[in-house]
Order: structure tokens, then sequence, then C-alpha cells
């Protein structure tokens, strides 16, 4: 019963959004009620943290999945992961990674997990791509890591707020370039 309650809210906000961030309107949302959310997980916090984690494997496995595919060097990863993360379904994954973030930004300290999943977790695996490619120790790996996971971020957002698909395309594949010749430079 827990696993689908969270697997449900995960779809509905999801395709919803967090709205009031109320557990009530998620509970009705899904056809339950605010007491059996509280029942199955031991209130909000624990609700939430399910939540979270259940969001983030979502987009884990499909980002898994697509990447799994794809055979591009770390350097020209924005511009070509942008047809998979600009598609109107994975923008529905980030909408909610941003409202999470605010969450996370309200509460400092009280959403750790959600830090490690959504942002340490990807730096560690960018990391270690750009390591692999270019021969890089993981300390000289973690600001490329950093800047390539930011700079999607921040694509990312401007793509939510502004609609501009083409500019913002082009602005991934100019980074890209930019990163490719600093790294074949060293």
């Amino acid at each position: 019963m827990k696993a689908t309650i969270i697997q449900k809210a995960a779809t509905y906000v999801l395709e919803h959004g967090l709205a009031d961030e109320s557990i009530r309107t998620i509970a009705q949302g899904i056809g339950t009620s605010h007491r059996m959310i509280n029942y199955h997980f031991g209130g909000s916090e624990g609700f939430w943290e399910a939540l979270i984690n259940e969001i983030r494997r979502i987009e884990l496995e499909k980002s898994r999945k697509y990447f799994a595919s794809q055979q591009a060097l770390p350097s020209h990863g924005i511009s070509r992961a942008w047809a998979y993360f600009s598609t109107p379904e994975y923008q529905k994954i980030f909408r909610i990674i941003f409202e999470i973030y605010l969450k996370v930004l309200r509460a400092p300290g009280e959403h750790e997990a959600f830090v490690r999943s959504f942002v340490d977790e990807w730096l560690s695996l960018l990391a270690a791509s750009f390591a692999q490619h270019y021969q890089l120790s993981a300390d000289e790996a973690m600001p490329y890591a950093r800047l390539r996971l930011a700079c999607i971020r921040g694509l990312m957002l401007d793509l939510l707020l502004t609609r501009q698909a083409e500019g913002i395309a082009q602005a991934a594949q100019l980074f890209d370039q930019m990163l490719s010749s600093q790294l074949t430079r060293r």
C-alpha cells in the first residue's frame, strides 16, 4: 500500500506540480486521505522524503536508459543531451526538481538525501566520466562536472521560463564547443 501511494503521488506531482505543497491536496488528487499518508509515512517529513526519493528514482531510471544509448564524450554532453532534457516529458521532471530546490532552500539541513541524490550523485557520475575520457584526477574533473551540471540546469530553467528552445539549443552547442576546446588544450 505504501509503495502504491508514493508511486501515485509521484505521478500526480509530476503531472500537476507541488501546488500548494499540501499533503491534503496530493492525497485528494490520488484518492486517499491525509491520515492514510501520515499513517504509512509517519508524518509529513517521511512522506516528502519518500516522494523526493521516488521522483529521483524515476528521473534516474529515465536518464540512465537514455545516456546508456549515447556514446558522446562528456564535453559534448550538453548539446546531445539537450534533445532529451528539453522534451515536454522531461520538462515536467525539471519543474518538480526546481520546486523541490525551493523546498530545500526554505529548510536547509532537513533534506540532506535530496542534496546527495540530486547534486552529489550527478557530480560524481559526471566527474568520473570526465576523469576517464580526459585522463584527469578526481579533483581536476570535479569543476568540469559542476560546470556541466550547472549549465544544463540553468539552460532548463531558462527554457521553462522563456520557451526559447532554439536559442537555448544554440547556447548548449556553444557550451560544448568551449568546454571541448578547453579540455583538448590541456
